[in-house]
C-alpha cells in the first residue's frame, strides 16, 4: 500500500480538526442554553434554561451513588422535609407501609436506594423512608387522541397536585435515567426519589396517575416504583397493563397510559384487589358523561365537568398553547406542585412546576413551561465512566434506645420561680403556686428514625381540676442521634391543633441535633384532654391555664433532669400555644430562649376575637370590660414581661392576622425591648404558606449560641 505523504496527512488532519470544531460548534448552539454543572462516573447533573436536569446511567448501585454525590444538598433536605410531614400527619404510617412492602420492591431498586445513602450520607433508613412515602395526592390525566387535536399529535397531561406548602418544588429535579438492561426512561421527579410519579421511556410510552383512597393497604409494590418498573420493561401498551395486572399492588390509584407509536391509550382502575381498563370515548357509571371520542379524562368529579367542557369547546383544534390553558385552575388544584405535557411521539415532555407558595398565582399552572427533547438530553451521557465499587448490602439495625423508661421527678427538682421581680408581682405568681411533691413519669418509645428516637411522655398533671381526664399529661420527645449534650426546647400547638407544625418543628429540630418535647395542652391545645364547652366558664378557665402553665413548669423541670439535655431547656409556642408559652415564660422567668409563633400579649383583646372564650365569659360574667381586664391581668404574658428581660426572644407573626391583633403584638414588643420580630405578609391562617421559612427562622433561633 502507498503510503502517504506528510503534506497529504496534514492536510487529512487539518480537515478532521475543522470537522470536530464545527461539530462542537453547532452543539454549542443547539444546547446554547444547558450547561454541565458536575459530573460523577456516567452521572451528569445540568443546567437547562435555570432548570435541574440529573442525568443517571448504569447498575442500579451506580445510578444511585451518581445521584447521592451529584444532588448530596437536596437529597439532605428534602428527605428531612418529606419524614417531617410525614410522621406529622401520620407517625405510624411510614414504618408500616415500610415494612409491609419492602418485600415486594425488587432488589435493584433496594440496591440503589443503597448507593444513594453511600453517595450522599444519608443513612440508608432515611432513604428507605423517603422513598415510601404515602402518596395522598389528587391529580388528574389527560389523553388527547389526533381526532381531538385534529393534526395527527397526541398529548399526554399529567397534573400533580400535592403539598406546595412543604416547598417540595424547590427540589424537583428532571432525571433521565439509563439502567443497564432496561429502557432509559425521563421522570419529573425530586431528589432522593427513585420512584416516578411523571415520565416516559425511550419507547414512547407516558404514564401519569391519579390517588384515589385505600391507605393501610401496603402489601404490594409500592406505587411510585411499579411505576418505574413499568416505564423500564415496557415496549408497548399491553406490556404496561400486564405489569400493572401482575404486580401486586397497594392502594388505589387510576393510571393513564399513552403509547405514541400506535398512537392510543388506556385508563387504569388499580386497587389490591380490583383491575379495570377504560379506552378513550368510554362511558363508565362513575362519570356524570362520558369522555369525548379519542380523550380520557381522569380527574376529580368536581373537576371533571370543567374539563370536559373546555375540552369540547377546543376539540378537534387543540395545540400546547390552548392544552396549557385548558388545565388551569381550577382543572389544576390550588395545591398543583407540577404539570407535565408529554409529546410520546416526539420524546419530548414540557414542564412546569410551582412557585413558592406565599406567591400569588403559585401554582404550576400558572408557571412557565420549559421543554425537555430525550433525544438530545441523551447525548450527554459520556461514552466512557469509571465504575463505583458495590458496597455491602446493607443491614437493618436495632434501636438504640429501651423501649420504657420508667421514672420519678424529685420535688427538689422542681425550677422554683426566678426571683426577679418577685415581690412586685408576687399577689400574681401566686395565683400559679401548687404543692410540690415528687412526680412520676413515664417514656415509652414509639418510633426509630435515622434522626431521632420519639418517645411518648406521661405523667399526672401538678394541678387538679374535676375533670379526671385533664389531670394526665402527656407529650413527644424527640430524642436525637446526633449529639449526647445539647438543648431540649418545649412546643406548645395551636389551639385545637393536632400536633402538625409542633411535629414538623420537632424532626427539623432533631435533625440539627437539638432535642424537642412537644406537650399536650389541657383543653384549648389539646389531643386528648378535652372537655364539653358547657364546662367552659369564668370559673374553670383559670383552672386551666393554671394547670397549663405548671404541666410546662413540670415538663421543663423533667427534661433539664435528662443527662443528654445538659444545655439547658427553652420554648416554643404556636397561636394559641404562643399566647400560653409567653405566659408560662414570664411566670416561671428561668428560659434562656423563648420563640413565639402567632402569639402576643393583650389576652383581653385576643380573647374578644375567640369565640370559645368570649361566650363563656359573656354568659357567666356580667361585668365592665375594664373589670374583666383586672380579673385577666394575672393570665396575661404582658403582666410579667419584666421577668424576660434576661431572655432572648424571637416573635414570628403575620401582619394581617385576623386571630391576634397587630395592635397587642406590637404593644406586647415594645415592652420587651429591642427583641426580635419577624413580619410575615399575610393572616393567621395564611401563615401556613410561608411555613418553610418560619421552620429555617426557628431552626437558626435556636442552633444560635450567642
Amino acid at each position: 500500500m502507498k503510503r502517504l505523504g506528510k503534506s497529504s496527512s496534514f492536510i487529512i488532519k487539518l480537515v478532521v480538526l475543522i470537522v470536530v470544531i464545527l461539530l462542537s460548534i453547532a452543539c454549542r448552539e443547539s444546547f446554547a442554553e444547558t450547561k454541565i454543572i458536575a459530573r460523577e462516573g456516567a452521572g451528569v447533573l445540568l443546567e437547562q434554561d435555570g432548570q435541574r436536569v440529573l442525568l443517571l446511567k448504569g447498575n442500579p448501585y451506580e445510578i444511585g451513588y451518581q445521584h447521592g454525590k451529584l444532588l448530596k444538598k437536596e437529597i439532605e433536605e428534602l428527605s428531612t422535609i418529606i419524614l417531617s410531614i410525614s410522621l406529622a400527619m401520620h407517625p405510624d404510617w411510614l414504618f408500616q407501609a415500610w415494612e409491609r412492602s419492602k418485600k415486594y420492591i425488587p432488589e435493584r431498586y433496594i440496591r440503589e436506594m443503597e448507593g444513594i445513602s453511600a453517595g450522599s450520607g444519608v443513612p440508608v433508613e432515611k432513604i428507605f423512608l423517603t422513598n415510601i412515602f404515602p402518596e395522598v395526592s389528587h391529580c388528574s390525566g389527560i389523553y388527547l387522541g389526533a381526532k381531538a387535536t385534529g393534526n395527527g399529535k397526541v398529548f399526554h397531561v399529567r397534573i400533580l397536585d400535592y403539598i406546595t406548602e412543604g416547598c417540595l418544588q424547590e427540589y424537583a429535579t428532571v432525571m433521565l435515567v439509563s439502567p443497564n438492561k432496561y429502557n432509559t426512561f425521563i421522570s419529573a421527579g425530586f431528589a432522593g426519589f427513585i420512584g416516578v410519579v411523571t415520565g416516559m421511556n425511550d419507547k414512547k410510552i407516558s404514564i401519569g396517575e391519579m390517588g384515589g383512597a385505600g391507605y393501610g393497604s401496603w402489601d404490594g409494590m409500592p406505587m411510585t416504583l411499579l411505576f418505574r418498573k413499568a416505564l423500564e420493561e415496557s415496549k408497548s401498551l399491553s406490556d404496561v397493563i400486564k405489569i400493572f395486572q401482575n404486580t401486586p399492588r397497594t392502594c388505589e390509584y387510576y393510571y393513564l397510559i399513552t403509547d405514541g407509536k400506535i398512537p392510543d391509550a388506556r385508563g387504569l382502575y388499580a386497587t389490591a384487589e380490583k383491575f379495570e381498563i377504560l379506552t378513550p370515548g368510554q362511558h363508565h357509571p362513575a362519570l356524570p358523561a362520558p369522555f369525548p371520542n379519542d380523550t380520557i379524562l381522569m380527574t376529580g368529579s368536581d373537576r371533571y365537568p370543567v374539563l370536559r367542557e373546555r375540552i369540547m369547546r377546543n376539540y378537534g383544534n387543540i395545540d400546547l398553547i390552548n392544552l396549557i390553558e385548558i388545565i388551569k385552575r381550577p382543572v389544576s388544584m390550588s395545591g398543583n406542585l407540577h404539570n407535565a405535557i408529554f409529546l410520546p411521539q416526539k420524546l419530548k415532555m414540557f414542564l412546569a412546576v410551582a412557585d413558592r407558595p406565599y406567591k400569588e398565582n403559585f401554582q404550576a399552572c400558572n408557571q412557565k413551561y420549559f421543554e425537555y427533547d430525550m433525544k438530545k438530553l441523551m447525548k450527554y451521557f459520556p461514552l466512557f465512566s469509571k465504575k463505583i465499587p458495590l458496597k455491602a448490602p446493607y443491614t437493618a439495625k436495632k434501636s438504640r434506645e429501651p423501649e420504657m423508661i420508667d421514672g420519678i421527678l424529685k420535688a427538689g427538682k422542681i425550677r422554683s420561680f426566678n426571683p426577679a421581680y418577685y415581690e412586685e408581682l408576687k399577689n400574681y405568681l401566686d395565683t400559679f403556686k401548687f404543692e410540690i411533691e415528687d412526680i412520676p413519669y413515664r417514656l415509652t418509645l414509639k418510633y426509630s428514625t435515622p434522626d431521632c428516637d420519639i418517645f411518648e411522655l406521661t405523667f399526672p398533671s401538678p394541678v387538679k381540676t374535676p375533670f379526671p381526664q385533664l389531670n394526665s399529661v402527656y407529650g413527644e420527645y424527640y430524642k436525637n442521634r446526633l449529639n449526647k449534650n445539647t438543648q431540649c426546647v418545649v412546643l406548645l400547638d395551636v389551639q385545637k391543633g393536632k400536633l402538625l407544625l409542633p411535629r414538623v418543628i420537632a424532626y427539623k429540630l432533631a435533625c440539627s441535633g437539638v432535642n424537642s418535647l412537644i406537650l399536650e395542652l389541657p383543653v384549648f391545645a389539646t389531643v386528648r384532654r378535652t372537655i364539653d364547652k358547657k364546662d367552659l366558664n369564668a370559673e374553670t378557665i383559670p383552672q386551666f391555664i393554671k394547670q397549663a402553665v405548671n404541666d410546662i413548669r413540670v415538663a421543663s423541670s423533667l427534661m433539664s433532669t435528662l443527662e443528654e439535655n445538659s444545655k439547658g431547656v427553652n420554648l416554643c409556642g404556636i397561636s394559641f400555644g404562643a399566647i400560653i408559652g409567653a405566659l408560662a415564660a414570664g411566670i416561671d422567668g428561668n428560659y434562656d430562649k423563648l420563640c413565639l409563633i402567632m402569639g402576643s400579649g393583650g389576652v383581653y383583646d385576643i380573647v374578644a376575637n375567640q369565640k370559645e372564650f368570649s361566650s363563656a365569659f359573656s354568659k357567666s360574667i356580667s361585668m365592665p370590660e375594664e373589670l374583666v381586664k383586672i380579673i385577666l391581668t394575672p393570665f396575661d404574658p404582658i403582666t410579667y414581661v419584666k421577668r424576660l428581660s434576661n431572655t432572648n426572644i424571637l416573635m414570628i407573626n403575620a401582619e394581617k392576622d385576623e386571630i391576634v391583633p397587630k395592635h397587642s403584638v406590637i404593644s406586647f414588643h415594645e415592652k420587651l425591648k429591642n427583641k426580635e420580630i419577624i413580619w410575615y405578609p399575610c393572616t393567621h391562617y395564611g401563615l401556613r404558606s410561608y411555613i418553610y421559612d418560619v421552620l429555617e427562622n426557628v431552626n437558626e433561633f435556636f442552633l444560635n449560641e450567642e
